[in-house]
């Protein structure tokens, strides 16, 4: 399985909420508006930030806010909160090569020991990067659309 496109979501849905002003209220349909999803999808993602205690929401009042200062949440624990691979690994293989055939028989283990290892570097690299170094990637980007 691959990494589902709810840690995008999740990332874009954190971005907004760390830049939106003090009296901004974002609403699901605002932040669905910015991502081009359904409402329903980003609330089920915004159900997963909040389970994982990245954000905070009030029942009956629109808005959200962050836990946690953009530096403190890691794209890891983004990745981790929006169901990172599941049971499955990163890489998916052919689910029959020929058991005859000696690659065949074996292609999996070959397989199993190099893809493991690029899927555990990649999630070292998601540890090492913030939602504050993807704030200010954000607002370079925005000032270089703005000059």
């Amino acid at each position: 399985m691959q990494i589902s496109n709810r840690f995008s979501i999740g990332v874009h849905i954190l971005v907004l909420v760390a830049r939106q002003e003090e009296q901004e209220i974002l609403s699901s349909e605002d932040l669905a508006g910015s991502i081009g999803v359904n409402p329903v999808i980003v609330r089920k993602v915004m159900s997963q930030l909040k389970n994982s205690q990245l954000i905070q929401t009030r029942r009956g009042i629109a808005g959200v806010e962050l836990t946690k200062a953009p530096q403190n949440i890691r794209l890891y624990d983004i990745y981790q909160a929006t169901g990172g691979i599941g049971a499955d690994k990163l890489f998916r293989y052919h689910e029959q090569p020929n058991p005859n055939c000696d690659v065949g028989r074996t292609i999996h283990q070959v397989l199993d020991e190099h893809l493991e290892e690029v899927q555990l570097a990649m999630e070292e690299r998601l540890k090492g990067k913030t939602l504050a170094d993807l704030l200010a990637t954000s607002q370079e980007k925005i000032q270089g659309i703005e000059n």
